[in-house]
């Protein structure tokens, strides 16, 4: 039975290490460099001149040797080596990504700008000429930070007190981003896209209606039915709105997790920040912290981590159904966005996408059960 729960949870980990993400602001290992920058410059429409530019109004020198991470879907971090400030990490947005997400970026801007202020351990920001954190002109809109020391949480030996640390960690970012307020509109502010599945002109309701309309086999595949079907009763739309919104990471997971030699812990990587359902950092923490390596994972140290979220759980009234049905509904929401990708592949079939297959061991095994009793005590 043991043997059989590693492989589940270490096939989750699979799962959300291949989410989507839109962002990669991080502290990078040499490995992880390319110091070919020329094709995210031509992404960005931008110049090497204009990194020159940037670093004369952060009054730093311009290196020789300027690196970008081999992944990532924007390819708008620029890492430099500086003699004044040490490794610092450009991140750009150039007037075309503004344009399609705007509020969002300012959204990260603000709030990264307010946990500075409360002294939380995310990426600090680093003024320009004149004061201001962010730099913006005719070309982009840039803010800088330091990075920080260590390495990501993925790459670090897993023990049970650290599965509590970064539980704990999380908490503190609950708590020091209360009392936050934007600047921009209601409208303007990025909030979770979770429940737009059951809106007809909602963004996955409209990828789900495509998806099914480019592969119409899909509409009799028994397992995908199945986890649309469970998505559908689920009622969640009801339950989810009655929470309180709060600021949500987004992306909290191993990788976006900085731990130093002395085990201090930073947060990085706040693209996805938005305002929404706080409980999805809870369900990424426990899914990824205690089994970020094959053969790592044990039940105790995902009921660890869940020890420091148990009060906020309960006060907040997130039940074991709807926890266990927002975690279906994540792998309805992201198989829906990678679908299309596993089907194009040649000799690639529906239950080859990761989302499917873990959808399919869920159901067949008994992880949620074994946590069951734990989670309601």
């Amino acid at each position: 039975m043991l043997k059989g729960l590693k492989l589940i949870l270490w096939a989750w980990v699979v799962l959300v290490s291949a989410m989507p993400c839109y962002s990669t602001s991080s502290v990078i290992a040499p490995e992880e460099l390319n110091n070919d920058i020329g094709p995210a410059l031509k992404r960005l429409h931008i110049e090497k001149e204009f990194l020159s530019h940037l670093c004369n109004e952060l009054q730093v020198t311009l290196p020789s040797d300027i690196f970008v991470p081999f992944k990532g879907a924007h390819g708008n971090n620029f890492v430099l080596l500086t003699p004044e400030k040490g490794q610092i990490i450009f991140r750009i947005f150039s007037q075309e990504q503004l344009t399609r997400e705007g509020d969002r970026v300012d959204f990260e801007c603000e709030v990264l700008e307010f946990l500075n202020k409360r002294q939380y351990p995310a990426p600090y920001l680093l003024k320009f000429k004149e004061g201001p954190t962010v730099y913006y002109d005719s070309k982009a809109k840039v803010y800088c930070y330091k990075a920080f020391p260590g390495k990501t949480l993925s790459s670090y030996p897993i023990r049970e007190e650290i599965v509590k640390k970064v539980s704990e960690f999380l908490t503190s970012f609950r708590e020091k981003a209360e009392g936050f307020t934007s600047q921009l509109s209601s409208r303007q502010i990025p909030a979770s896209d979770l429940l737009t599945i059951y809106h007809t002109e909602g963004k996955i309701y409209k990828r789900l209606t495509k998806l099914l309309e480019d592969y119409p086999a899909l509409k009799v595949h028994t397992l995908f039915q199945s986890m649309l079907g469970d998505v559908q009763n689920a009622g969640l739309v009801t339950r989810l709105e009655a929470q309180k919104s709060g600021i949500v990471h987004g992306d909290f997971y191993s990788p976006n997790i900085i731990i130093d030699e002395q085990e201090s812990l930073y947060l990085i990587d706040f693209g996805l920040v938005h305002l929404g359902y706080q409980v999805m950092d809870i369900i990424l923490g426990v899914i990824t912290v205690p089994c970020y390596a094959p053969g790592q994972w044990e039940l105790e140290w995902v009921k660890t981590f869940l020890s420091p979220q148990k009060k906020w759980l309960k006060e907040n009234d997130i039940g074991f159904p709807l926890f266990c049905d927002v975690v279906k509904l994540n792998c309805l929401r992201y198989g829906i966005a990678t679908l299309p990708r596993t089907m194009g592949q040649e000799n690639k079939t529906a239950e080859e996408n990761p989302y499917l297959m873990i959808y399919a061991q869920l159901q067949a095994s008994h992880l949620l059960e074994n946590l069951q009793d734990y989670y309601m005590s």
